[in-house]
């Protein structure tokens, strides 16, 4: 497979340009090598070439690391919220309205089968794939068919891989470098092409466990408790379950609620970050954060105090 390097500095920044897929719009080739000029993840919507820029953060290895990594804010700790299975019309919508109410940051691991065909579902699905680039969030790549990967032949993972990023290019207008693995698997031959072909793993240490836990208090229990007792990290749901779905929205409330305790004892605090926060160079060395992703989480820690006085005021109200 041949690739075309969009800055030379970033040597596992790649956009496919074999004979198989169409050439790349003007508008790409001309997208600036500064990294400086990233917009970081706000909430609302930029333009291509802005998401572009951004995605050249995530051009190196994301390694899941330990609490010893958080060290970007001394004394906080951080959160990722990662989405996977989606999209889904019906449950996306949701989960992004609560992301948004609570200004929390996420990523969406796509299967490319939802995105693919001419149903009506289908069409809604990709609008809202749409509408959650133009919202600011990220989004992944999860293979298209959601098989679990681990004794297939290279050219069968290969075409699960590619054939998704190529959908989902087709629907956004720009390749999804982040992969997530079905189940978790990371075969050494995966892990291999992934490296070759300039994407970037992204794991997790904190599984909510929503594809068996029906339950919506159990899960919501479950949820906050692992976030508090990891002390952060990269957390994973699914999207598409309906009671994910409508539940949360009470988890972000809970982290809030936890925050404000924590404020209010001065211990650190959970923010709730994107990955940018977890990006390694191969060399093991943190990514420098874009400024306007650090700006983002300062506005975060800034504005808890007076959310966290609301939810007291509110408390007191409705006695």
């Amino acid at each position: 497979m041949v690739r075309r390097l969009l800055c030379p500095a970033l040597v596992v920044v790649a956009l496919a340009a074999g004979a198989a897929r169409a050439e790349p719009p003007a508008w790409l080739a001309a997208v600036t090598c500064d990294l400086a000029s990233d917009p970081g993840d706000a909430p609302r919507a930029r333009s291509d070439e802005a998401q572009l820029t951004e995605l050249r953060e995530f051009a190196y290895s994301l390694r899941l690391v330990g609490n010893k990594s958080h060290t970007r804010f001394p004394s906080y700790s951080y959160v990722a919220f990662t989405f996977d299975d989606g999209p889904s019309y019906k449950t996306t919508p949701l989960v992004m309205a609560a992301l948004e109410k609570y200004d929390i940051p996420a990523t969406f691991f796509v299967n490319a089968v939802h995105i693919v065909g001419t149903s009506r579902g289908v069409q809604k699905n990709r609008e809202t794939l749409r509408d959650a680039v133009r919202r600011g969030f990220h989004i992944g790549n999860h293979t298209f068919h959601h098989k679990n990967l681990a004794h297939v032949r290279p050219a069968l993972f290969q075409r699960e891989i590619e054939q998704s990023a190529d959908a989902i290019e087709q629907v956004i207008g720009y390749r999804p470098y982040l992969v997530r693995f079905p189940y978790g698997v990371r075969t050494q031959p995966l892990r291999d092409y992934l490296d070759q072909e300039g994407y970037v793993e992204v794991r997790w240490n904190i599984d909510s466990d929503d594809f068996k836990i029906h339950d919506r208090r159990r899960l919501r229990q479950s949820a906050i408790q692992q976030i508090a007792d990891w002390n952060g990290g990269v957390v994973l749901f699914h999207d598409p379950k309906p009671w994910t779905a409508a539940v949360i929205g009470q988890v972000f409330d809970d982290l809030e609620a936890e925050n404000c305790r924590r404020l209010k004892t001065s211990e650190p605090l959970l923010l709730p970050v994107s990955l940018h926060y977890f990006a390694r160079e191969r060399n093991g060395n943190p990514r420098p954060v874009p400024e306007a992703v650090r700006a983002r989480t300062q506005r975060y820690i800034e504005a808890l105090p007076t959310r966290c006085k609301a939810r007291i005021d509110k408390t007191r109200s409705s006695q």
